[in-house]
Protein backbone atom coordinates (compact mmCIF):
# COMPACT_ATOMS: atom_id res chain seq x y z
CA UNK A 1 0.00 0.00 0.00
CA UNK A 2 1.73 3.42 -1.13
CA UNK A 3 1.09 6.19 1.88
CA UNK A 4 1.53 9.62 -0.07
CA UNK A 5 4.23 11.96 2.26
CA UNK A 6 1.60 14.45 2.94
CA UNK A 7 -0.47 11.81 4.47
CA UNK A 8 2.50 10.96 7.03
CA UNK A 9 3.58 14.67 7.65
CA UNK A 10 -0.46 15.44 8.36
CA UNK A 11 -0.64 12.57 10.93
CA UNK A 12 2.67 12.78 12.51
CA UNK A 13 1.92 16.72 12.81
CA UNK A 14 -1.29 15.92 14.34
CA UNK A 15 0.19 13.87 16.82
CA UNK A 16 1.60 16.64 18.74
CA UNK A 17 -1.06 17.72 20.23
CA UNK A 18 -0.33 15.35 22.46
CA UNK A 19 3.03 16.14 24.82
CA UNK A 20 4.62 13.56 26.83
CA UNK A 21 7.38 13.87 29.12
CA UNK A 22 9.57 10.61 30.48
CA UNK A 23 10.95 10.33 33.53
CA UNK A 24 13.23 6.81 35.11
CA UNK A 25 12.01 5.85 38.37
CA UNK A 26 13.16 2.60 39.93
CA UNK A 27 12.66 0.02 37.73
CA UNK A 28 9.61 1.63 36.00
CA UNK A 29 9.04 4.88 33.78
CA UNK A 30 6.78 7.62 34.69
CA UNK A 31 5.20 9.71 32.25
CA UNK A 32 3.43 13.30 32.16
CA UNK A 33 1.22 14.09 29.28
CA UNK A 34 -0.61 17.10 28.40
CA UNK A 35 -3.70 17.17 25.59
CA UNK A 36 -6.38 19.38 24.86
CA UNK A 37 -9.78 18.39 26.30
CA UNK A 38 -13.07 18.76 24.63
CA UNK A 39 -13.71 21.83 25.88
CA UNK A 40 -10.37 23.54 24.98
CA UNK A 41 -9.23 23.32 28.33
CA UNK A 42 -5.73 21.69 28.31
CA UNK A 43 -5.28 18.48 30.63
CA UNK A 44 -1.77 16.92 32.50
CA UNK A 45 -2.31 13.33 33.92
CA UNK A 46 0.21 10.96 35.04
CA UNK A 47 0.72 7.02 34.16
CA UNK A 48 3.09 4.83 34.16
CA UNK A 49 4.78 1.34 32.64
CA UNK A 50 6.06 -1.82 34.03
CA UNK A 51 2.95 -2.60 36.04
CA UNK A 52 3.39 -4.17 39.20
CA UNK A 53 0.60 -7.42 38.09
CA UNK A 54 0.68 -10.99 38.00
CA UNK A 55 -0.81 -10.72 34.46
CA UNK A 56 1.68 -8.08 32.99
CA UNK A 57 2.85 -9.30 29.52
CA UNK A 58 4.27 -6.27 28.06
CA UNK A 59 6.62 -4.24 30.11
CA UNK A 60 6.66 -1.14 27.98
CA UNK A 61 2.52 -1.43 28.65
CA UNK A 62 1.10 0.88 30.63
CA UNK A 63 -2.14 1.34 33.45
CA UNK A 64 -4.10 4.62 33.35
CA UNK A 65 -7.27 4.51 36.07
CA UNK A 66 -8.65 7.25 34.80
CA UNK A 67 -10.19 10.68 35.77
CA UNK A 68 -13.73 10.53 33.77
CA UNK A 69 -16.52 8.74 35.81
CA UNK A 70 -20.33 7.86 35.45
CA UNK A 71 -21.04 10.29 38.20
CA UNK A 72 -19.55 13.39 36.21
CA UNK A 73 -21.79 13.11 33.32
CA UNK A 74 -24.63 15.67 33.80
CA UNK A 75 -28.05 15.20 32.68
CA UNK A 76 -29.41 15.36 29.55
CA UNK A 77 -25.58 15.30 28.26
CA UNK A 78 -26.16 11.46 26.73
CA UNK A 79 -29.04 10.75 23.97
CA UNK A 80 -31.94 8.96 25.20
CA UNK A 81 -32.41 5.06 25.34
CA UNK A 82 -35.20 3.54 24.75
CA UNK A 83 -35.62 1.28 27.09
CA UNK A 84 -37.74 0.41 30.45
CA UNK A 85 -37.24 1.97 33.46
CA UNK A 86 -35.66 -1.30 34.81
CA UNK A 87 -32.96 -2.15 32.25
CA UNK A 88 -32.16 1.54 33.01
CA UNK A 89 -31.56 1.24 36.58
CA UNK A 90 -29.75 -1.77 35.82
CA UNK A 91 -27.42 0.23 33.61
CA UNK A 92 -27.21 2.59 35.67
CA UNK A 93 -25.40 0.52 38.44
CA UNK A 94 -23.36 -1.35 36.29
CA UNK A 95 -21.47 1.45 35.01
CA UNK A 96 -21.26 3.38 38.32
CA UNK A 97 -19.78 0.02 39.59
CA UNK A 98 -17.27 0.10 36.51
CA UNK A 99 -14.01 2.08 36.01
CA UNK A 100 -13.74 5.52 34.03
CA UNK A 101 -15.14 5.82 30.96
CA UNK A 102 -10.98 7.31 30.00
CA UNK A 103 -9.30 4.30 31.49
CA UNK A 104 -6.28 2.58 29.52
CA UNK A 105 -4.53 -0.77 30.56
CA UNK A 106 -2.08 -1.86 27.98
CA UNK A 107 0.01 -4.46 30.12
CA UNK A 108 -1.46 -7.84 29.89
CA UNK A 109 -2.07 -10.35 26.74
CA UNK A 110 -5.40 -7.78 25.76
CA UNK A 111 -2.84 -5.75 24.58
CA UNK A 112 -4.64 -2.59 24.74
CA UNK A 113 -7.77 -2.01 26.83
CA UNK A 114 -9.97 0.85 27.23
CA UNK A 115 -12.68 2.41 28.56
CA UNK A 116 -15.33 1.98 31.92
CA UNK A 117 -15.48 -2.20 31.39
CA UNK A 118 -12.22 -2.71 29.88
CA UNK A 119 -13.11 -3.21 26.14
CA UNK A 120 -10.26 -5.38 24.71
CA UNK A 121 -8.53 -4.51 21.19
CA UNK A 122 -5.96 -7.69 21.33
CA UNK A 123 -6.88 -11.40 19.90
CA UNK A 124 -10.09 -9.70 18.24
CA UNK A 125 -11.74 -8.50 21.38
CA UNK A 126 -14.66 -6.32 22.01
CA UNK A 127 -12.73 -2.50 21.77
CA UNK A 128 -12.36 -3.48 17.93
CA UNK A 129 -16.37 -3.52 17.21
CA UNK A 130 -16.35 -0.39 19.98
CA UNK A 131 -14.24 1.83 17.33
CA UNK A 132 -16.70 0.40 14.52
CA UNK A 133 -19.85 1.79 16.22
CA UNK A 134 -18.11 4.91 17.23
CA UNK A 135 -17.01 5.50 13.37
CA UNK A 136 -20.59 4.57 12.18
CA UNK A 137 -22.62 6.58 14.74
CA UNK A 138 -20.62 9.52 14.92
CA UNK A 139 -18.16 9.88 11.72
CA UNK A 140 -17.08 13.25 12.76
CA UNK A 141 -15.93 12.45 16.19
CA UNK A 142 -14.28 9.52 14.97
CA UNK A 143 -12.17 11.68 12.69
CA UNK A 144 -11.75 14.54 15.79
CA UNK A 145 -10.29 11.69 17.76
CA UNK A 146 -8.77 8.60 16.05
CA UNK A 147 -8.52 9.50 12.01
CA UNK A 148 -6.80 12.31 12.18
CA UNK A 149 -3.94 10.63 14.38
CA UNK A 150 -3.99 7.33 11.97
CA UNK A 151 -6.39 5.17 13.31
CA UNK A 152 -9.17 3.72 11.15
CA UNK A 153 -12.04 0.52 11.86
CA UNK A 154 -13.34 -1.46 9.27
CA UNK A 155 -15.80 -4.23 9.08
CA UNK A 156 -14.47 -7.78 9.60
CA UNK A 157 -15.30 -11.06 10.65
CA UNK A 158 -15.87 -12.18 13.39
CA UNK A 159 -15.21 -8.83 14.44
CA UNK A 160 -14.17 -5.42 13.27
CA UNK A 161 -10.54 -4.73 12.17
CA UNK A 162 -8.77 -1.40 13.19
CA UNK A 163 -5.76 -0.10 11.28
CA UNK A 164 -3.06 2.22 12.61
CA UNK A 165 -0.13 4.33 10.17
CA UNK A 166 3.27 3.06 10.89
CA UNK A 167 4.50 6.88 10.55
CA UNK A 168 8.13 5.57 11.19
CA UNK A 169 8.08 2.79 8.89
CA UNK A 170 5.84 4.04 6.61
CA UNK A 171 2.99 1.34 6.20
CA UNK A 172 -0.68 0.45 7.55
CA UNK A 173 -0.94 -2.26 10.54
CA UNK A 174 -4.19 -4.13 11.43
CA UNK A 175 -5.37 -6.07 14.23
CA UNK A 176 -3.01 -7.00 16.66
CA UNK A 177 -0.16 -5.58 14.89
CA UNK A 178 -2.28 -2.17 14.92
CA UNK A 179 -3.31 -2.40 18.56
CA UNK A 180 0.83 -3.75 19.68
CA UNK A 181 2.11 -0.25 17.79
CA UNK A 182 -1.02 1.52 19.36
CA UNK A 183 0.48 0.01 23.10
CA UNK A 184 3.90 0.96 22.32
CA UNK A 185 2.80 4.82 20.44
CA UNK A 186 2.19 6.67 23.92
CA UNK A 187 0.85 9.59 22.04
CA UNK A 188 -1.39 7.15 20.32
CA UNK A 189 -2.31 5.94 23.74
CA UNK A 190 -3.38 9.34 24.95
CA UNK A 191 -6.00 9.60 22.05
CA UNK A 192 -7.59 7.15 23.65
CA UNK A 193 -7.74 8.79 26.94
CA UNK A 194 -8.19 11.82 25.77
CA UNK A 195 -11.35 10.55 23.74
CA UNK A 196 -12.87 9.12 27.02
CA UNK A 197 -14.10 12.34 28.09
CA UNK A 198 -16.14 13.21 25.17
CA UNK A 199 -19.35 12.68 25.17
CA UNK A 200 -20.45 10.80 21.91
CA UNK A 201 -17.66 7.94 22.90
CA UNK A 202 -19.30 7.98 26.60
CA UNK A 203 -22.58 7.22 25.17
CA UNK A 204 -21.26 5.02 22.10
CA UNK A 205 -19.36 3.04 25.56
CA UNK A 206 -23.13 2.61 27.01
CA UNK A 207 -24.60 1.78 23.88
CA UNK A 208 -22.00 -0.51 23.10
CA UNK A 209 -22.91 -2.50 27.01
CA UNK A 210 -26.15 -2.64 26.18
CA UNK A 211 -25.78 -4.96 22.50
CA UNK A 212 -22.65 -6.95 24.43
CA UNK A 213 -23.83 -7.76 27.55
CA UNK A 214 -27.32 -6.31 28.44
CA UNK A 215 -29.16 -7.80 25.66
CA UNK A 216 -27.55 -11.28 25.84
CA UNK A 217 -28.55 -11.36 29.64
CA UNK A 218 -32.48 -10.62 29.11
CA UNK A 219 -32.80 -13.08 26.03
CA UNK A 220 -30.94 -16.16 27.58
CA UNK A 221 -32.68 -19.24 28.02
CA UNK A 222 -32.11 -22.10 30.43
CA UNK A 223 -33.50 -25.53 30.53
CA UNK A 224 -34.85 -26.48 34.69
CA UNK A 225 -35.24 -29.84 36.58
CA UNK A 226 -38.04 -29.27 38.56
CA UNK A 227 -39.77 -32.15 40.35
CA UNK A 228 -38.60 -34.85 38.00
CA UNK A 229 -40.34 -32.47 34.67
CA UNK A 230 -37.91 -30.99 32.34
CA UNK A 231 -38.21 -27.69 31.01
CA UNK A 232 -36.53 -26.22 27.85
CA UNK A 233 -35.42 -22.80 26.72
CA UNK A 234 -37.17 -21.26 29.62
CA UNK A 235 -36.61 -17.57 28.87
CA UNK A 236 -34.65 -16.42 32.12
CA UNK A 237 -36.10 -13.17 32.36
CA UNK A 238 -39.40 -15.09 32.66
CA UNK A 239 -38.51 -16.00 36.15
CA UNK A 240 -36.03 -13.31 37.19
CA UNK A 241 -37.25 -9.77 36.20
CA UNK A 242 -37.40 -7.78 39.10
CA UNK A 243 -35.05 -4.26 39.29
CA UNK A 244 -33.07 -6.54 41.52
CA UNK A 245 -32.75 -9.51 39.66
CA UNK A 246 -32.21 -8.32 36.50
CA UNK A 247 -28.97 -5.94 37.76
CA UNK A 248 -27.34 -8.98 39.05
CA UNK A 249 -28.04 -10.92 35.14
CA UNK A 250 -26.28 -8.16 33.70
CA UNK A 251 -23.63 -7.28 35.88
CA UNK A 252 -22.83 -11.12 36.27
CA UNK A 253 -22.37 -10.72 32.70
CA UNK A 254 -20.39 -8.72 32.33
CA UNK A 255 -17.81 -10.59 34.62
CA UNK A 256 -18.29 -14.13 33.79
CA UNK A 257 -20.22 -13.97 30.17
CA UNK A 258 -23.57 -14.70 29.58
CA UNK A 259 -23.06 -18.68 29.36
CA UNK A 260 -22.09 -19.15 33.17
CA UNK A 261 -24.45 -16.30 34.37
CA UNK A 262 -27.20 -18.17 33.17
CA UNK A 263 -26.06 -21.65 34.63
CA UNK A 264 -25.18 -20.30 37.80
CA UNK A 265 -28.98 -18.93 37.78
CA UNK A 266 -30.24 -22.15 36.72
CA UNK A 267 -28.88 -24.18 39.90
CA UNK A 268 -29.76 -21.45 41.99
CA UNK A 269 -33.29 -21.86 40.70
CA UNK A 270 -33.62 -25.28 40.72
CA UNK A 271 -32.01 -25.33 44.42
CA UNK A 272 -34.32 -22.83 45.75
CA UNK A 273 -37.57 -24.60 44.24
CA UNK A 274 -37.05 -27.40 45.59
CA UNK A 275 -35.90 -26.09 49.00
CA UNK A 276 -39.61 -24.10 49.09
CA UNK A 277 -41.06 -26.88 47.02
CA UNK A 278 -42.35 -25.48 44.00
CA UNK A 279 -43.72 -27.95 41.81
CA UNK A 280 -44.20 -26.37 38.34
CA UNK A 281 -42.64 -23.58 36.17
CA UNK A 282 -45.85 -21.23 37.05
CA UNK A 283 -44.58 -21.40 40.77
CA UNK A 284 -41.20 -20.75 39.42
CA UNK A 285 -41.74 -17.62 37.77
CA UNK A 286 -43.46 -16.15 41.37
CA UNK A 287 -39.96 -17.36 42.98
CA UNK A 288 -38.52 -15.17 45.51
CA UNK A 289 -35.74 -13.57 43.91
CA UNK A 290 -33.75 -12.58 46.63
CA UNK A 291 -33.35 -16.38 47.65
CA UNK A 292 -31.97 -16.91 44.68
CA UNK A 293 -29.06 -14.73 44.62
CA UNK A 294 -28.57 -15.32 47.85
CA UNK A 295 -28.30 -19.01 46.71
CA UNK A 296 -25.93 -17.81 44.35
CA UNK A 297 -23.16 -15.78 46.88
CA UNK A 298 -23.57 -19.28 48.53
CA UNK A 299 -21.52 -21.43 46.06
CA UNK A 300 -17.35 -21.62 47.28
CA UNK A 301 -16.32 -22.09 43.10
CA UNK A 302 -17.73 -18.62 41.99
CA UNK A 303 -17.37 -16.62 45.39
CA UNK A 304 -14.48 -14.86 43.79
CA UNK A 305 -16.43 -13.34 41.33
CA UNK A 306 -19.95 -12.85 42.59
CA UNK A 307 -19.28 -12.17 46.22
CA UNK A 308 -18.65 -8.38 46.03
CA UNK A 309 -20.64 -8.07 43.30
CA UNK A 310 -23.84 -9.61 44.43
CA UNK A 311 -23.75 -8.21 48.18
CA UNK A 312 -23.44 -4.34 46.35
CA UNK A 313 -26.36 -5.42 44.13
CA UNK A 314 -27.94 -6.37 47.33
CA UNK A 315 -27.43 -3.24 49.31
CA UNK A 316 -28.62 -1.20 46.15
CA UNK A 317 -31.85 -0.58 47.59
CA UNK A 318 -33.69 -1.52 44.42
CA UNK A 319 -37.14 -3.04 44.17
CA UNK A 320 -37.30 -6.80 44.05
CA UNK A 321 -40.94 -6.48 43.08
CA UNK A 322 -41.63 -8.74 40.13
CA UNK A 323 -42.41 -8.51 36.23
CA UNK A 324 -40.70 -5.01 36.04
CA UNK A 325 -39.12 -5.57 33.10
Amino acid sequence: MVIENHTIENISHARQVFQIGEEEKLGYNEYTATFPKPNGDIATIMFRDTVPSPYATYLEGIVYTGTFMPKHIQEGTLPNVAISATLAKALQFVYAEEGCFDAVNSYDKGIFSYGFIQFSGGLGGSLNDFMLLLKIKYPDTFYERFSKYGIDVEEGTPRAVVSVLDTEERRMLSGDAAWMYIMQNKQLTLAFIAAGSDMNVVSTQIEYIMYVYMNPAINSLIDLEINGETYRDVPLHSIINSEMGVTAMVDLTIVMWVRKMSALFKNAIEEVANELGLNSLDDIKNIDERSVIQKMISYEDTKALTDRRLNRVLSSGMSFDKNTL
